[in-house]
Order: structure tokens, then sequence, then C-alpha cells
């Protein structure tokens, strides 16, 4: 037989939120004193996404085709409900002719400068980039009124269309991973010097 037994916890030590936690339980047959236990933890926590709103700063010029340094974009993401989130990250999906450039982002918050896991090299057009917060508990959460800035670098090639919407998505947790909101801003391109 087995028994799942999901559970919240009712207090967590330093601060951290109170998990979800999973435990099941394989029992042997009669007579087989043979038990197993496997336990699984998840914490991630997603307020509605009304009350964790995701803004984008685009450059404030017309972004130039041909770009292979990349153009300066902001995501700040603001926590105003009662809840920790959890396994911070962001994911980046730029559109056509758009593509991430490698160790180009920076994050901060109330706290300072935080650490981010993000590509050393720059990526494909359109490949969605995970930006995530790598530091131990609770720098790597975002608190109940924080708010965190996170800057990154688009270069663009020549199929870069002007208006395509760069979305950004405030995610919790670390597998598996909720996607909690999402925030959009379109981005003007004209022809600029193509190399």
């Amino acid at each position: 037989a087995v028994i799942t037994l999901v559970y919240r916890v009712a207090a967590a030590t330093g601060g951290a939120p109170n998990p979800t936690l999973s435990q099941q339980v394989t029992l042997g047959v009669a007579g087989d004193s043979l038990c197993t236990v496997a336990q699984t933890v998840n914490t991630a926590a997603c307020p509605t996404p009304l009350r964790l709103p995701v803004a984008i700063t685009v450059p404030p010029y017309i972004v130039a085709l041909g770009n292979t340094v990349g153009d300066v974009y902001t995501a700040t993401v603001r926590n105003i409900s009662t809840l920790t989130v959890t396994g911070l990250s962001l994911l980046v999906s730029p559109n056509v002719g758009f593509f991430f450039i490698g160790n180009s982002a920076e994050a901060n918050s109330a706290g300072g400068v935080l650490t981010l896991d993000q590509p050393a090299t720059n990526q494909a057009p359109m490949q969605p980039v995970t930006l995530a917060l790598s530091d131990a508990f609770p720098a790597n959460s975002l608190p109940a009124g924080g708010v965190l800035t996170a800057t990154f670098r688009l270069g663009t090639n020549e199929q870069a269309k002007s208006g395509q919407p760069l979305t950004v998505t405030a995610q919790s947790g670390a597998g598996p991973v909720l996607a909690c909101s999402t925030g959009r801003a379109n981005i003007p391109t004209s022809r600029g010097n193509l190399l």
C-alpha cells in the first residue's frame, strides 16, 4: 500500500517561508518488514499577477538593426503581496531578430547587488533565457514589499521587426518552476549600420 501525505510546516527556521511538503510511505505486504519513505519539498510561491507586476523599460530611442553589442533593457518586479516569492528567476523571451548578450545581466534589490545564473555566451535569436537569483535564502527571494531590478542586453540582427514585444516572466521555485506574472513591452526598431 502507498500512502501520500501533503502538509504545510507551521513554522520554518531563519525566516524562510513555510514550505509545502509531500511525504510518500510505501508499506510492505503482510509479514514484510520493509517500509520506504520518500519526501519532496516545494517552496515555490506566487502571489496573483496583479500583486507581482513586471514592468519592462526599453531603450529611450529607436533600436538599430544589426547591433551585436546590444541595447540595455530593464525589468522591474514589485512584490505588493504578503507572500515571499522564493527562488525568484526571470524568463526573458526575445522576439524575432533579438538575442540575449551573454553575461550582460545584473540584478539588485534593497539588499544590494545580487548574483545571477545566466548564459555566458550570446544566445540564438528568439532563444528564451532564464536569469535566476543564485544566492541562498533570503537573497534568492523577493519579500513582501520588495523590488527587484534587473538589467540585460539584447542584440539585434536584420530580421528584428519594429513593434515586436519583449516578454519577461517572473518565476518562483527551481523544479517545478511556477510562472507568476508576465510583463510585455514593444520595441521600436529601424535600419542601422548592418555589418
